[in-house]
């Protein structure tokens, strides 16, 4: 697991080009820890959950492809017959990415991000953009758009239901005796 310095930024390489992974605000650290737990609290039996988990995508003679995504799921059966080094930074993409937008990052690189996740196994990528609290839901099918309300499902993970008011409502900040604020 990679724990994020400020003074030393996490980098991910894409087609052999680093990109600065963004230093994390409150938002993003909300809808996080509120994956985490969700992903944890449904699929904790069947896979691990990730945090800023290292994948390293590229095969040799491809140019450096190395992701870090915010959250992710790889089951236990992708994941045993790793060896114990290759699991500290897999060789091959989680099941189920969730990549939270940060200001500045291009669409490019997100869907660039997407095509490499696909192309070493995931088979959900969740693009999460907390300014319009929306959740791009990517799959072999295309892609499915949640606002802040629906559940997002697949039926390759039968145990999965995200809520999406549930999680956007990690972006809520209580007013005790009052209306929750945003």
């Amino acid at each position: 697991m990679l724990l994020l310095d400020p003074d030393k930024p996490a980098i991910e390489y894409i087609d052999g080009h680093a990109h600065r992974k963004m230093s994390p605000k409150r938002p993003h650290g909300r809808l996080q820890f509120r994956i985490i737990t969700m992903l944890d609290a449904q699929g904790g039996r069947l896979g691990e959950v990730g945090v800023e988990w290292t994948t390293r995508l590229s095969r040799k003679g491809e140019p450096k492809t190395w992701l870090v995504p915010d959250v992710s799921w790889m089951s236990y059966e992708r994941l045993l017959p790793l060896s114990e080094a290759e699991r500290e930074e897999p060789p091959i993409s989680p099941e189920i990415v969730a990549e939270i937008r940060s200001p500045g990052e291009s669409t490019k690189r997100r869907e660039r991000k997407v095509e490499h996740y696909f192309a070493r196994g995931a088979q959900l990528v969740l693009d999460v953009d907390p300014a319009t609290r929306t959740v791009r839901a990517y799959d072999a099918d295309g892609v499915r758009e949640f606002g802040d309300v629906g559940t997002i499902t697949h039926a390759a993970f039968p145990w999965l239901a995200l809520d999406c008011a549930e999680l956007f409502r990690a972006l809520e900040i209580p007013n005790v005796g009052g209306k929750a604020r945003s």
